[in-house]
């Protein structure tokens, strides 16, 4: 008995000292239907000691008298790698109504909604490790909040599931937190996005590094253990034609924005902490791209429009954990990192580039093209067409830049043959005459090269190319850069 009040005593001065008495966990949340995980995902997640998953469950919405479960989590059989922990959150409309609603009734129909979704997993074959609730309180409706917390807690009536609810980094200033913190094993506050640029020459970032800094301390007051809520994704947001906050933008991606000839290419910037242009020893890890409508859409509106990406790169995360190695108090079990994308998400970090860029490696792409080739011949007359089929890949641990021509490759030829290109995966091919390293666009009976480009390449990403020659003309060789600028691959 005394050795056990011993190690009590040693752990709670730990704490009360801010002292970590044990390593930072890494888990992630995962918002995405179905519920997937690759093999190299969950190779990279075990690789990275990953214990439990926070994956969304189901969105509860109102309705006249309560609230109803919506958008539920669908599991495929086999899905067994990590256990999980249910995430409820609320919709909008809930939210707006959050302090009319009847807490009895409102309690009952979420434990009800959550047991059913918890089953339906478990069924499916995922090990059910704790539920979480994910809704953005008032501040000063937390009391209010921490009656629904406890209720919902006593009808689950169960003990093998943890039970913990995610927190506004403006919760922690509150002595009403108290109210939540009392009813919940744990919680998770969220230390980004604190606020929407409301206006295109705003600065902002997604990450939070000055409210992760002073949120954990902050969270060593809660009297529960917590896990940080860190970044590791973007956003693009619209702005009218007078440079005012429209809406959050779903549509294209970066890629087919840069495509898209209602768009056009202004700007790709790094940036510092406060969202303003960074210089190369306050870079953030997030990138901005702006592009500008050059014509109107169905509505009649869009000329003038800006649409603007914030994009992640691997130094987001490495920025965000070197906070919590440094500040980090002792109820810090670790960090839940949002989010985990399905495949090729450009607005998401790998789990590979977490990965890296939480050990400390290098954490860049890696560019790799080949060439195969074959002739294709005409029995009937006698004719021939060469074939060059191009293969890019990026080998490397991280996305490549994105802006117009941020990924190039060269072919060159042995002599001006070129007839035709397929773009495949590439934006554009451009023929021209390539001599002592200044390549020159020409038209196709002069051209001894082609240039092609892409936007992006994503980290462990592939695609593939062809191009027609005459017979006799054969590919010399292949010449690739990463153009982070948008600069040609050789000079004009």
């Amino acid at each position: 008995m005394r050795r056990a009040i011993g190690l009590i005593s040693a752990l709670l001065f730990a704490v009360s000292c801010g002292r970590k008495p044990h390593p930072l966990e890494v888990s992630f949340w995962y918002w995405n239907i179905p519920f997937h995980l690759n093999q190299t995902q969950t190779a990279e997640l075990q690789n990275m000691g990953v214990k439990q998953l926070f994956v969304r469950c189901a969105t509860f919405a109102a309705t006249k008298s309560g609230v109803r479960t919506m958008l539920p989590q669908q599991w495929p059989s086999g899905e067994k790698a990590f256990p999980c922990v249910l995430v409820f959150n609320f919709d909008l409309g809930l939210l707006t109504h959050f302090e009319s609603l009847d807490t009895s009734r409102v309690s009952a129909d979420m434990a009800s909604g959550i047991l059913k979704q918890a089953a339906y997993a478990a069924n499916q074959g995922v090990q059910v490790r704790g539920v979480q609730l994910d809704i953005d309180s008032p501040t000063r409706l937390l009391p209010k909040y921490g009656d629904i917390l406890g209720r919902v807690r006593t009808a689950l009536n169960h003990k093998d599931w943890s039970f913990s609810a995610t927190a506004l980094t403006s919760w922690l200033y509150s002595p009403k937190i108290a109210s939540i913190a009392k009813q919940v094993d744990f919680l998770a506050p969220q230390f980004y996005e604190r606020d929407v640029a409301l206006n295109l020459n705003d600065p902002s970032t997604i990450s939070d590094l000055h409210g992760l800094r002073h949120g954990l301390d902050q969270s060593a007051n809660l009297g529960i253990p917590f896990y940080a809520g860190i970044a590791s994704y973007g956003h693009a947001i619209l702005y009218d034609e007078k440079g005012r906050f429209a809406s959050i933008y779903h549509g294209l991606n970066p890629e087919d924005a840069l495509r898209h000839p209602a768009f056009k290419f202004e700007s790709s910037e790094p940036l510092d902490e406060s969202g303003n242009i960074a210089q190369p020893d306050s870079y953030v890890g997030e990138d901005r791209l702006t592009l500008v409508a050059t014509r109107n859409a169905a509505s009649g509106k869009g000329i003038g429009y800006h649409l603007v990406y914030d994009l992640p790169t691997p130094a987001v995360i490495s920025a965000q954990n070197k906070v919590l190695e440094e500040n980090a108090p002792g109820n810090c079990l670790g960090m839940i990192i949002y989010r985990l994308p399905p495949d090729d998400d450009p607005l998401a970090l790998s789990a590979g580039s977490v990965a890296a860029a939480l050990r400390g490696q290098p954490t860049e792409p890696e560019i790799s093209a080949k060439l195969s080739e074959q002739t294709l011949r005409t029995a009937s007359i006698g004719d021939s067409t060469h074939v060059v089929n191009i293969e890019l890949m990026n080998k490397g641990n991280a996305a490549t830049g994105t802006s117009p021509g941020a990924v190039q490759v060269l072919i060159q030829l042995n002599e001006a043959g070129f007839e035709s290109a397929s773009l495949g995966g590439f934006d554009e091919a451009i023929p021209g005459s390539y001599h002592n390293g200044s390549f020159v666009q020409t038209g196709k009976s002069n051209a001894n090269a082609v240039l092609f480009k892409r936007s992006q390449l994503l980290a462990g990403q592939t695609i593939t190319a062809q191009i027609l020659l005459r017979a006799g003309c054969r590919a010399l060789s292949i010449l690739t850069k990463e153009a982070l600028s948008g600069q040609e691959i050789v000079s004009k």
